[in-house]
Order: structure tokens, then C-alpha cells, then sequence
């Protein structure tokens, strides 16, 4: 059994490689995505793009640009706000608030 600090464990089978990470089991095909997701940690790496991309910390901190980004997401497209077992029988009601906007389902 292989074993370090990551709580990573591998042990091979005659038929697959069975691994744990901390007492849940792994195939072969998850073990190549834990393997793959350490060695780009490790590496400081990823296989989706030629190198991480950086965004200012000063984007995140911006009160304009997040009420702009929140007024873009969730104020001009389709929410879904309930699910159908929460208006069981005709009448049935449910009222939130929405982005301060006061919302009456029925």
C-alpha cells in the first residue's frame, strides 16, 4: 500500500488498482482524475488552459461592478424559485423576496 500526507492510499489489485482517500473507494478511472488533480496542485498546473488566468483581487471588491453582475444574472433571466411540491393544491401560495423584489407564487 502506498500512502502520504494527502491521505491518498493505493493498493493494487490483479484485476484494477483500488484506492481510498480518506475511506472512500476508487476505480482506476477516478484514481487517473485524483492522480491527474495532484500532479497539477503539485505543478501548479491545469490541462484546461496554458497557464492559470489572474483577475485583480480589486474585481472582487468593486460594490458597482458586483450590483452590475448580480442586476445582469438574476434580473433578466428566468429564476427558478420553487419546486412543484412547494404549491401542492390549487391556492397553495408561496411569497419570498427575490433580489429585493417581494415574489407571490401560486
Amino acid at each position: 500500500m502506498l500512502g502520504d500526507a494527502s491521505g491518498l492510499s493505493l493498493r493494487m489489485h490483479p484485476q484494477r488498482a483500488i484506492g481510498t482517500i480518506h475511506g472512500m473507494e476508487l476505480h482506476d478511472d477516478t484514481l487517473d482524475l485524483v492522480r491527474r488533480a495532484v500532479a497539477h496542485y503539485r505543478d501548479d498546473s491545469t490541462d484546461q488552459a496554458e497557464s492559470t488566468m489572474e483577475i485583480p483581487v480589486e474585481v472582487y471588491l468593486d460594490a458597482d461592478r458586483f450590483h452590475h453582475e448580480v442586476d445582469q444574472i438574476f434580473g433578466h433571466l428566468p429564476l427558478a424559485l420553487a419546486l412543484s411540491l412547494e404549491l401542492p393544491e390549487p391556492h397553495s401560495y408561496r411569497s419570498l423576496t427575490v433580489m429585493d423584489t417581494p415574489v407571490l407564487l401560486t
